[in-house]
Parts: structure tokens; C-alpha cells; sequence
């Protein structure tokens, strides 16, 4: 609870499209198989870019010092009608264990 916490939801993301399996079977043209949820390889293939973007905006953020990042980070996920997302900030303090 002391830190920022950032949260993306992906709609009709698969725990693949994380991997390089969204890339891979998209690029490959792997037959997809039957879903009642509408999702494609091209829907992997977003998902990922989508997901990889975030984190390498987040990195750039945290670890570049770039604070803009972060406002490029919210402003792509949240026109995305595709994402859920939202930003819980931490405790400006970590309280102290001594008391």
C-alpha cells in the first residue's frame, strides 16, 4: 500500500496475448480455435502491443525518470474502449515499524 499500483484490463485478452504466442500465432496465421467470445489472432496481436507499450512506458516512468510517460501511459489506455484501467495511488509514507 505504499506505492502506486497501475491496472489494466484487457476485454477478450487470452493469458496468452501476454507471451510471444499473441505475436507468433498472429504473424503465422495459426487457425484460432472455436470461442464464443469474438476473440482472433488479431485480438492477440493488439492485446500484446497494447500490454508491451504500457510496460515500456511504466519503465520509462519509473526507472527514465520520465514522469510524462506515465501521462502517455493513461492517456493510451484510457481512449482504448477495449481497456479498462485505473491508477490507485500508495501512501505518500511507509509508516514507521518503531512506532
Amino acid at each position: 500500500h505504499w506505492t502506486d499500483v497501475y491496472r489494466a484490463a484487457f476485454k477478450k485478452a487470452y493469458h496468452g496475448d501476454f507471451t510471444e504466442w499473441g505475436m507468433v500465432a498472429w504473424k503465422l496465421s495459426i487457425p484460432m480455435p472455436p470461442n464464443p467470445y469474438g476473440h482472433t489472432r488479431r485480438t492477440g496481436y493488439d492485446v500484446n502491443r497494447r500490454a508491451c507499450r504500457a510496460v515500456l512506458d511504466f519503465l520509462e516512468a519509473q526507472l527514465g525518470g520520465h514522469a510524462k510517460a506515465l501521462d502517455d501511459l493513461e492517456a493510451s489506455m484510457g481512449h482504448d474502449p477495449g481497456v479498462s484501467f485505473n491508477h490507485i495511488s500508495g501512501s505518500a509514507k511507509k509508516p514507521n515499524p518503531g512506532g
